[in-house]
């Protein structure tokens, strides 16, 4: 009951901490929430940005600048500004990275950085289970994105830095490396690591988020990053940005993996934006608070046919190979302030189970992971830049046979947007229901991110 009690007075003092920042931006100039007229910075987990370029072939802009990872603002491949107002070839400016390319713009690098540090108190009602709190940084990533304009060539490498950042049992730092070609409007290409452009919410970077986190939806059923080649296009047919599309073929291992006997991955997507276009689609809440409605519409479906990781191309791996078809559909909606997003996943795996045998000739059961989640998230811009959001999450397992746990959590959470989300402070509390708990676990985090 200590515990418990100490949790709540712990997340009101964040709670108020955050409101104190809010309260004190409001004598500040109007700099906390970009004007409707300012380009919107983009996110760092998405795929490559596709800058806009006088090429004689329209390019698509829709969703692109928030695409693949700590990706320079919408304009950041713009023309740099002449040697009269900086020094040249060199641009600086926080939350759009450091600019470097030679005054006739055939060649421009952009760099950024990204740390988010955290606090996080885990604790339960239960007997015998104690308050943990741990301090971390749980992301530290470095970004270059160099671009080629007169050849409609972009690479974007992203790292990783941080623990959290890597995967436990193969610590590279490699993210991304992705070299995008965009010739024509209604069909571009990607080739390397990148992320599976799968579900809206792991393709909205961690650095777009109204919470410390995404949901336990992503945890479980996200296709994450994978190495193949991605068609796209994020103005099909030209039509105010209505229609993109992207068809991807990996290799079906996941991230930093290229292991034999693995099949490949097919994902497909299709996105439908019926009020135009939606330039900020790929970022958590509504900093602009344009007077303008907002809908962008999602429906993807995934297959591997012979996976042999336990989430397909994440998790431990299976002694045999699996079917898992994925499925999923999500939308996301903004109007002066107010963003309200929902996405539903699933996945089925085949067989449900199968019984492998260890070199000592000992024989055990494997469960595979067929299940399905689904999210609800909605939120609210002050004009000063605070915010006020909730959310619910719930996983649970589809058949007779499956290791997925039912597991809900209801989630409030703060946050002061100072510039953007490049710096902001964020605190949530969530209760974890889980099946087979008597009762919740409770979590309070606190995170500040830093973003030049």
């Amino acid at each position: 009951m200590v515990n418990h009690v100490a949790l709540r007075a712990g997340f009101l003092l964040l709670t108020l901490a955050a409101s104190g920042f809010a309260e004190a931006q409001e004598s500040q100039p109007a700099v906390v929430v970009p004007d409707v007229s300012e380009p919107v910075t983009a996110s760092d987990d998405a795929n490559v940005p596709v800058p806009e370029r006088d090429t004689g072939a329209a390019q698509s802009t829709t969703d692109s600048a928030a695409e693949q990872g700590d990706s320079p603002a919408a304009d950041s491949t713009a023309a740099l500004p002449s040697p009269d107002s900086e020094a040249e070839g060199l641009y600086v400016e926080f939350g759009r990275g450091v600019r470097l390319g030679p005054e006739d713009g055939r060649f421009r690098l952009t760099i950024r950085g990204r740390v988010q540090t955290r606090t996080t108190v885990r604790t339960s009602t239960a007997e015998g289970e104690d308050a943990d709190i741990l301090f971390e940084v749980r992301r530290a990533r470095l970004v270059f994105l160099g671009d080629l304009p007169d050849h409609n060539l972009q690479l974007y490498l992203q790292l990783g830095l941080s623990p959290g950042d890597m995967d436990p049992e193969r610590p590279i730092p490699l993210r991304d490396a992705v070299v995008t070609w965009t010739p024509l409007r209604d069909l571009n290409v990607r080739v390397g690591q990148m992320k599976v452009n799968y579900s809206r919410e792991r393709v909205i970077s961690s650095s777009a988020l109204q919470f410390a986190d995404r949901t336990n939806v992503n945890a479980e059923f996200s296709l994450d990053r994978d190495v193949g080649i991605q068609l796209f296009s994020n103005n099909f047919l030209g039509i105010h940005d209505a229609i993109g599309w992207q068809f991807g073929v990996y290799g079906g291992a996941g991230r930093n993996r290229t292991e034999p006997g693995t099949g490949l991955l097919y994902v497909g997507r299709l996105q439908f934006n019926p009020l135009g276009t939606f330039s900020d689609s790929l970022v958590e809440a509504d900093l602009t608070r344009t007077r303008d409605a907002r809908l962008s519409l999602g429906v993807t479906a995934g297959l591997h046919p012979e996976a042999r990781r336990e989430r397909t191309n994440q998790g431990a791996i299976l002694g045999e190979t699996v079917r898992a078809a994925h499925y999923g559909a999500d939308m996301l909606f903004k109007y002066a302030g107010l963003s309200l997003q929902a996405e539903w996943l699933m996945r089925t795996m085949t067989p449900g189970s199968f019984t492998v045998t260890d070199e000592e000739g000992v024989e055990s059961e494997v469960v595979t992971r067929s299940g399905l989640g689904w999210l609800v998230q909605v939120g609210y811009v002050f004009a000063n830049g605070f915010e006020l959001a909730g959310r619910y999450s719930i996983v649970q397992p589809v058949g007779d046979t499956s290791a997925v746990t039912r597991t809900a959590i209801p989630m409030l959470g703060v946050g002061q947007y100072f510039l953007r989300h490049d710096l902001k402070l964020q605190a949530d509390y969530a209760q974890q229901y889980i099946d087979g708990r008597d009762t919740p676990i409770h979590e309070g985090r606190l995170q500040l991110q830093f973003f030049f």
